[in-house]
């Protein structure tokens, strides 16, 4: 545990108390969350019950506005809600080593990105541009160099009446950013599609199999 979390042996103890309190104790039980270690298969064994952190609560949501439909777009828009930036982003010195295994850094970034399109297309067939910019932001401040948020963005900020500022955006944060000090990408075909057919005819409705907004 000290050598996952990147702390000293000698202090395991101490953190674990700290932990212990600022967890507090279960309303129906009134047990401590964090209780005194067990023996699990010959291993001291920590085990949290009844919390969940911020990723798996976007993914429950996310899975029941999806299997919601239409209805489920509440869900889908309290999951972008903690959404505040890049997945794990903020690693401690030697911390977060467990995601070379398992990435879920880049599994939570994709379904960011794939929610936001969601709720940014539900938006915009709703007359709410607002919406879809906002979901827009949230995806791009998780995958800053996915281009689907940002071809969101400038489909929202046309339909918000931002022509100039939509074309400005489009041109700088797609076909000409760079992530790194090398000269541009060129943009996926697809990107290219749809940005063609950005300049050729009003937003209209598209509705999936699932009901939810394609």
């Amino acid at each position: 545990m000290a050598a996952d979390f990147g702390i000293q042996n000698n202090t395991l103890h101490t953190r674990l108390g700290q932990l212990r309190k600022w967890l507090g104790r279960q309303p129906a039980s009134d047990e401590w969350y964090l209780p005194n270690a067990v023996r699990i298969r010959g291993q001291q064994v920590y085990r949290i019950e009844g919390i969940i952190v911020d990723a798996d609560l976007f993914r429950r949501l996310r899975a029941r506005g999806e299997a919601r439909g239409p209805e489920g777009i509440e869900d889908l828009r309290r999951a972008l809600e903690l959404v505040t930036g890049r997945p794990y982003d903020q690693p401690r010195n030697r911390g977060y080593g467990w995601l070379v295994d398992t990435p879920f850094d880049h599994y939570l970034t994709a379904a960011i990105v794939d929610v936001a399109h969601i709720v940014a297309t539900f938006g915009l067939t709703e007359g709410q541009p607002k919406l879809a910019l906002w979901a827009a932001e949230r995806a791009i401040a998780a995958a800053p160099s996915e281009d689907k948020p940002r071809l969101d963005l400038t489909r929202a900020m046309k339909a918000m009446g931002q022509d100039a500022e939509a074309e400005n955006y489009l041109s700088r944060e797609v076909f000409n950013r760079s992530d790194d000090d090398r000269a541009p990408l060129d943009p996926s075909e697809r990107t290219k599609q749809i940005a063609e057919r950005l300049d050729q005819r009003p937003f209209t409705r598209v509705t999936r199999r699932d009901g939810l907004p394609g």
